[in-house]
């Protein structure tokens, strides 16, 4: 019997696990090919002979990330590898893997007078209040603050009732118009504000320059009161008629000549428009002295109120019968916010408003002004912070803190292998290459050098390949030394029946066993199918037969052998044959039996047929017992050689010759029938009686038991 192959399986996947013949010994192939996974970013991975596949170098030098998914290696692979760290740069993103700068926090709060900035340190926007973008530069509305949430709000009045402010003057006055000075007594005139000062108004002139009217001031009616006195107008002049005194044009005859508003002119004895240029004045300052010319009145010229200062607003007051010359500070505004707020000076014109944007106490900002956002700006300078020295980095403006100190301008290059340093002399940092700090002590990778971008690198592979095809060309760590491990797999022809082709180390590829030795099986015929890749066992019954008839057809069965055949007299149809087989003649032989047949019943004829048993016709003479026992019949039945068998069916025939049909008449006689139930006066003759006496003799003696009524069921010869 063929024996059992070590196991040479080390349960290790990647090892290629053979039995080898020339050094009688188990060996394990690494083979490399088995642990490589498809996936870019473990590298190539290689096969451990103890200890299984073991992943390759990450094929991405720090700090660049490998994308799986790509194949490449990239600056990052989710957002979270972008973050810088600081909120003020906003939220970097990772697009395609390239990290994108974040948009940073809009720390505008939309309140003009507050400075934004964003806390880096805080990681939130602040917002300072200025006072000084508030100022709108009028003193009435006092130092203006600035509220961080609601913005600029006004400062209390710097006057103290019932003084009022001066914006013009910057001072606190009286009043600022004649109505500040207003007592509301008409006959005292119209108070005036001189300089913020009131002074008392001159009471209305209530002469009319009508000589017969009693001139007075009505406080009442805020009117000047004419009554006329009519005695006054006597003066005997023609004109006058007889003179009455007439409020609006004096003392007037009864039947004045002149139908008004015509006058009477007294010397020259006509009606005329005026007499003198009092008759003609309107009352009204700003339409200027009227005339009287030749008896007509002629309209006056009006005041030249007009001044040369462009921003007052100059109007005539008839009131005060004066020019008035009103400042208008929005005549003077340019719309320029770096300008301040300008201002009218009744005197000498518009004036320039002040800087509202003074200086801050940071050094290193610069303080301008922005016209286009009507903004105040104070800009970070670094340039201001500079010292100078390179290796100290370049130091930074903070517009709240001043100057701050510069961070390293030499940062590690995140290449392991380099040295990092700061050159003071030529400006420049240096990363100087050492290949000492790549030796990673392993033999395979060969002797590794330093790369100023990549890091570390593999140097040459130490081990060439030999020049077999079959063997997998390896470097061993352990020995530090080059192997070359034969691989059968690299042998393999395709051909099943070929069997499995091995690689020897030092002459290459050889022939493989044959895979379909012969099997245990002498009746099977052996051989290899290269269609399915399958050995095949073909029985053959030829092999099997022993020439014998009655052992039936030997029959080859796979994996068992010959097996006998069936036997080829199968039992007929016939159970009450015997049957066997003739190994003589080849034949079967079916012998019939009738004692098989027995029905038990002895009136039948049992035959035993090629289709089976038949039970038919009369064997002889039967009797049949049933309640009637007659034993007359008895007697005569056995006496013919019959048999009386109880419970059969009737034969139908009268076998005491009585002419009624057995076993008991309807109502039989005394002649023939010993007991018959039911048939009354039955008297038994003597030779009746012996009759009796012989059947009991027979009963005794065990051939015949019958009894009144049922018979028993046992049958006696």
């Amino acid at each position: 019997q063929p024996g059992t192959p070590p196991n040479c399986n080390d349960n290790v996947a990647c090892t290629m696990d053979a039995c080898d013949e020339a050094g009688d010994v188990c060996t394990h192939t690494p083979n490399d090919g088995a642990c490589q996974n498809g996936l870019f970013c473990d590298g190539m991975e290689v096969c451990n002979p103890t200890t299984g596949c073991q992943d390759g170098a990450d094929p991405c030098a720090p700090p660049q990330l490998c994308d799986e998914v790509t194949d490449r290696c990239v600056d990052c692979l989710t957002s979270a590898d972008c973050d810088d760290g600081l909120y003020c740069n906003g939220a970097e993103t990772c697009v395609n893997g390239v990290c994108q700068p974040g948009t940073p926090p809009n720390c505008n709060d939309n309140v003009a007078c507050t400075m934004d900035a964003c806390d880096e340190a805080g990681d939130v926007c602040t917002h300072t209040p200025n006072d000084g973008a508030c100022q709108n530069g009028l003193f009435c509305d006092g130092v203006e603050v600035c509220n961080p949430t609601t913005g600029c709000q006004d400062a209390a009045d710097p006057c103290s009732p019932p003084q009022l402010c001066d914006e013009a003057t910057d001072r606190c006055v009286d009043c600022l118009t004649n109505a500040d000075c207003d007592d509301g007594l008409y006959c005292n005139g119209a108070e005036t504000c001189v300089s913020g000062v009131c002074q008392p108004g001159t009471p209305p002139n209530c002469s009319d320059n009508i000589a017969c009217t009693a001139d007075s001031c009505d406080e009442n009616l805020d009117a000047c009161v004419h009554n006329p006195d009519h005695n006054a107008c006597q003066n005997g002049l023609f004109c006058d008629g007889q003179e009455v005194c007439n409020v609006q044009i004096g003392c007037q005859d009864a039947a004045d000549p002149c139908v008004a508003p015509l006058i009477c002119d007294e010397p020259n004895d006509r009606c005329v428009d005026c007499l003198n240029d009092a008759g003609c004045d309107d009352g009204l300052y700003c339409n200027g002295t009227e005339t009287c010319v030749n008896g007509v009145c002629q309209p006056g010229t009006a005041p030249d109120c007009a001044d040369s200062v462009a921003c007052t607003a100059d109007t005539c007051d008839e009131a005060t019968d004066s020019c008035v010359h009103t400042p208008d500070n929005g005549t003077c505004q340019n719309g320029l916010f770096c300008d301040g707020v300008e201002v009218c000076n009744p005197q000498s014109g518009c004036q320039p408003g002040s800087n509202p944007c003074p200086a801050d106490s940071v050094a290193c900002t610069l303080d301008t002004c922005d016209e286009v956002n009507d903004l105040c700006l104070h800009t970070p300078d670094d340039a201001a912070c500079s010292d100078g020295v390179f290796c100290n980095g370049a130091e930074v403006c903070d517009p709240l803190l001043g100057c701050r100190p510069g961070g390293n301008p030499c940062p590690d290059d995140n290449v392991a292998c380099t040295a990092d340093s700061c050159d003071e002399a030529t400006d420049t940092c240096l990363h100087v290459l050492n290949d000492a700090l790549c030796d990673d002590g392993q033999f395979c990778n060969g002797q590794e050098i330093c790369n100023a971008s990549a890091g570390c690198l593999d140097g040459p592979d130490p081990c060439a390949p030999d020049a077999l095809g079959c063997t997998v060309d390896v470097c061993s760590e352990s020995t530090d030394e080059c192997q070359h491990n034969p691989d059968n797999a690299l042998c393999d022809d395709g051909l099943f029946c070929n069997g499995v082709e091995i690689c020897d180390p030092l002459l290459g590829c050889r022939p493989g066993p044959d895979p379909c030795p012969p099997d245990a099986i002498a009746c099977t015929e052996d051989g290899c199918d290269e269609d399915t890749d399958a050995c095949t066992r073909t029985p053959n019954d030829d092999l099997c037969t022993d020439g014998l008839y009655c052992d039936g057809l030997e029959v080859c069965v796979d994996q068992v052998g010959c097996v006998g055949g069936t036997d080829p007299c199968d039992p007929d149809a016939a159970v009450c044959t015997t049957d066997a087989c003739d190994e003589v003649g080849d034949v079967c032989e079916y012998t019939p039996d009738d004692a098989l047949c027995d029905d038990g019943n002895p009136c039948t004829l049992d035959q035993c047929t090629p289709n089976g048993c038949v039970n038919t016709g009369d064997c002889g003479v039967c009797c049949f017992a049933d309640s009637c026992v007659n034993q007359l019949e008895t007697t005569a039945c056995e006496a013919q050689g019959g048999e009386f068998v109880a419970g059969a069916a009737l034969c139908g025939t009268d076998s005491d010759g009585d002419g009624i049909d057995d076993p008991c008449d309807q109502c039989p006689g005394v002649d023939d029938h010993v007991f018959a139930p039911g048939c009354v006066g039955a008297i038994p003759t003597v030779s009746q009686w012996g009759l009796v006496v012989l059947g009991l003799l027979l009963l005794v003696g065990g051939k015949l038991y019958y009894g009144r009524g049922v018979r028993s069921g046992v049958t006696s010869r």
